[in-house]
């Protein structure tokens, strides 16, 4: 099963390949007046050919979510920005609705945006990472990884009649990794986290739901921190941490731990790991589990990997004498 490892490795040469000096960069900004080539997702959709980066501007208003048919990657700001930046208030780059990701989009990226949406997947190595949103549903395709995402909330009835944050139907050899997943719902019967995903790697992720925090079929489960939520036996399962006797009792799975210590804070949703964490160094090959170990440490706020351009102030007048006073906030960030 470690090629399914590899396949989330190779993602990480796809997204190099895709922004190469060849492909251009389309720029969206929805408020008015606007800086951008274009004022909607589609649009610049549209105006796009395969192997191009559209770059969303952040903004108060929701960009609305659109079907992809193109090899692209989708670019925001991160979220969460408040927070991190330690300013009064900053816009992210807010999506609505789904994007659906279908035939031509294979090898596409969605990084950096907010919002209360879902992902819905039907293409081969579909990349997802440092979002915030409710749901992602992989109903076809390989390869795809879903990396570094804050991923909490109930999905739109997909996995038939329970409710799932990440579910996968016809998908394969996937890889889940450093994820926040967490369904806030509280039926004891209905309300899971991961399901239907098989022959994948499911990595250093918080899980918490209140029935299922786990299931599907033939999957390595490896360093992951589950809160709350039952597991199904029917996946390989080591070095994770459970609240209660979920785990099999052997390949380093660590039963019975009392949350409160593992991390800064619980109640805040600060998975930090606290001073004298049981889960430090206790993850396969003394890695931490959770978020925040492994070879895709989560990063607070899901900057991309890219410069994020935070506000721009340009006035739409001009003269050769003063000139154009353009003002912009920008942030660097690392992969």
């Amino acid at each position: 099963m470690k090629t399914h490892i590899l396949l989330g490795m190779a993602a990480v040469f796809v997204l190099l390949s895709l922004t190469s000096v060849s492909a251009a960069i389309i720029t969206v900004d929805n408020k008015y007046p606007y800086a951008g080539d274009y004022q909607t997702l589609q649009a610049a959709h549209d105006a796009a050919v395969a192997g191009d980066t559209i770059f969303v501007y952040p903004s108060l208003e929701p960009y609305a979510g659109i079907a992809v048919t193109k090899q692209l990657v989708f670019l925001g700001v991160g979220f969460d920005i408040t927070e991190v930046m330690g300013e009064p208030f900053t816009p992210t780059t807010l999506i609505s609705g789904v994007m659906n990701f279908i035939t031509g989009s294979q090898g596409s990226w969605l990084v950096g945006f907010d919002g209360q949406f879902g992902v819905t997947i039907n293409a081969n190595y579909i990349n997802v990472k440092r979002n915030s949103l409710s749901y992602i549903y992989l109903d076809n395709g390989s390869g795809s990884a879903i990396i570094q995402n804050k991923i909490s909330g109930r999905g739109d009835n997909i996995g038939y009649s329970s409710y799932y944050v990440i579910y996968a139907t016809g998908t394969s050899s996937s890889l889940i990794s450093n994820n926040i997943i967490i369904n806030p719902y509280g039926s004891t019967n209905y309300d899971n986290a991961i399901g239907g995903i098989s022959l994948s790697v499911i990595i250093n992720n918080v899980i918490k739901a209140p029935a299922y925090s786990v299931s599907g079929t033939s999957n390595e489960v490896i360093n992951n921190i589950i809160i709350h939520g039952y597991v199904s036996s029917n996946n390989l399962y080591r070095y994770n941490m459970s609240n209660s006797n979920q785990l099999p009792a052997n390949n380093g799975n660590l039963l019975y731990v009392d949350m409160n210590s593992v991390f800064v804070d619980l109640t805040v949703q600060n998975f930090h790991l606290s001073p004298n964490s049981p889960a430090a160094d206790t993850g396969e090959n003394g890695t931490d589990m959770g978020i925040y170990g492994g070879d895709a440490p989560y990063v607070d706020g899901g900057f991309p990997g890219l410069p994020s351009i935070l506000q721009i102030l340009a006035p739409t007048v001009g003269s050769q004498q003063s000139g154009l006073n353009i003002q912009f906030k920008a942030k660097s960030n690392k992969e």
